[in-house]
């Protein structure tokens, strides 16, 4: 389950973090709130392409693994913590990213 979300410098988001909780998540908002911007920055973690516009951008999206879930599997067989998983992706000066 995701559980925070973590942007920095993403296109028009200066600085959000957001916890989410069990259950439905809804976003809502009037036309240029930015709604597309954030799922747009969720994705460009993710892997997706996207100019993010500024060459300092990072998104952070952190999950809680139950412990049936195959990606904790992997952690523990790699011997890497499987307390936290958390995938983040940061624009470089050079206008690559790094995962």
């Amino acid at each position: 389950m995701l559980n925070t979300i973590d942007i920095f410098n993403y296109q028009t988001i200066p600085q959000l973090t957001i916890e989410l909780n069990m259950g439905l998540v809804i976003i809502s908002g009037e036309s240029g709130s930015g709604k597309s911007v954030f799922i747009q920055s969720i994705l460009w973690c993710l892997g997706y392409d996207g100019d993010t516009q500024h060459n300092d951008a990072q998104v952070s999206l952190s999950f809680n693994l139950d412990d049936t879930h195959p990606v904790k599997q992997w952690l523990e067989t790699n011997e890497l913590n499987s307390d936290d998983c958390i995938i983040t992706r940061k624009k470089l000066a050079s206008k690559r990213s790094r995962f």
